[in-house]
Parts: structure tokens; C-alpha cells; sequence
């Protein structure tokens, strides 16, 4: 779908579960083709329109947009760019009425409150495609033999039986990351603040960011101002 070996992705701002989904791409890619990479933009250093000329002006015509700012925009998942105009061929689908029916339901039979037995704080709760509250669509623009592929790579992520963040997790400076373990946890993954070998580009300094980008990071960066 590429039509050579290079992927773009775009990012707003360098949080929480932001790098992890970026080295998730990238790891899906180097499944795929070992030898491919992700050529990473930053919309927040050089606004969304003017990363994806960048990637294009670079021959790459399949950009993955996770976008903040832009969840409701057509553009927000795996786009294929062509001479004629922008097509979606993927998208991640978050099922809030899963999640929060979870949420209610531990609530009413008190489960929830042994969470917080041990902690005064708020908690984050990461549930995936095992918990059914993430998925992903696809478009009819998707060959029939990709379609096959991701719905068989779902599946398997759904049942436990493929883990994304599958050890050692190789980092861009060649470091291994989780050897002894068979996977990364929840926590090591949402709190990755490195970028995984296979992609093209660096994480910002918070000196780098604009005035969104560094509100943000103030409250869930991984990179905060010293």
C-alpha cells in the first residue's frame, strides 16, 4: 500500500501513550517488511498541513495522523495520499460505551473501590482491544488480502495470542528493552519515553514546543520542562 518503504506519521504532542503508539506503527511496519521505516512529523512544531507536504515532498504517500486535535477530521488514522486527494484506509475506533459500562458496573458491585485501597490519587485505566474497547475500522478502499491480514491481526491481539510490545523492544540507540519478560506492561508502555529502532526522527525538547504543546506536556508529558 506504501508503494516503497517508507511510512509517514504525524503527532501532536509528545505525551503519555502518544510515543507508544508511534513505536507500535513502527513495529507493525518491520512485521510487514523488516526493512521499512517510519519518517516521523511533529504537527505542533510545524503544523499538521505543512508535516504531511514535508512527508509528501519525501515520495511517502501512506501517513498515519493520530491527531488530538483533530479526532473528528477525515484525515485522522492511516491516509493514502494520491494525485487526486486524500483517502482513509484505517482508523482506530475507541468504544467509550464499553469502557464506561466497565467503569459503572465495578462501581455498583464494589470492586472499584479496592483499586483505590492503596492510592488517594486518580487512576488511569489502559484497556484494549481484549477489553473490546478499542477497534479498528477499515475502509472499502483496502484490498481484500490487507483486509484478511488486519481483521487476522485483530483477532489475534483481541485473544491474547499477538502482543504488540512482544520483548526485547529494540530502541533507536540499539539499546533492548524487557529482556526476561515476554512483554512490556501497561505501565512500561504508556510511560515509553523513547522511540523504538525502525524510526526516522526524534522526540522534541519541551523548549521546542508552542504554547499547546507545552500545556500539554505540563500535564502529561514525558518530556516536562527541568
Amino acid at each position: 500500500m506504501a508503494e516503497r518503504e517508507e511510512i509517514g506519521y504525524i503527532c501532536d504532542y509528545p505525551i503519555y501513550g502518544q510515543i507508544a503508539g508511534i513505536n507500535a506503527s513502527a513495529l507493525g511496519v518491520q512485521m510487514v517488511n523488516p526493512r521499512g521505516r517510519v519518517i516521523l512529523e511533529w504537527s505542533d512544531l510545524v503544523q499538521h498541513g505543512r508535516a504531511l507536504e514535508r512527508l509528501s515532498e519525501r515520495g511517502i504517500r501512506l501517513v498515519s495522523t493520530q491527531s488530538l486535535t483533530r479526532a473528528g477530521s477525515a484525515e485522522n488514522g492511516l491516509v493514502q495520499m494520491k494525485e487526486d486527494g486524500s483517502r482513509l484506509l484505517a482508523a482506530p475506533v475507541w468504544r467509550w460505551d464499553v469502557y464506561y459500562e466497565a467503569i459503572i458496573r465495578r462501581i455498583l458491585d464494589g470492586s472499584l473501590l479496592s483499586d483505590y485501597a492503596d492510592s488517594a490519587k486518580a487512576l488511569n485505566y489502559y484497556w484494549g482491544m481484549d477489553a473490546g474497547v478499542v477497534d479498528a475500522a477499515w475502509s472499502g478502499d483496502l484490498p481484500d488480502g490487507t483486509k484478511r491480514l488486519a481483521e487476522y491481526l485483530k483477532q489475534a491481539i483481541s485473544a491474547g495470542v499477538l502482543n504488540p510490545f512482544a520483548t526485547p523492544v529494540v530502541r533507536q540507540d540499539g539499546k533492548r528493552t524487557g529482556e526476561g519478560k515476554l512483554s512490556l506492561g501497561p505501565e512500561d508502555i504508556a510511560a515509553m519515553d523513547y522511540l523504538v529502532e525502525g524510526v526516522e526522527g526524534t522526540i522534541p525538547e519541551y523548549r521546542d514546543l508552542g504554547d499547546a504543546g507545552r500545556a500539554t506536556v505540563d500535564v502529561m508529558g514525558v518530556k516536562r520542562e527541568e
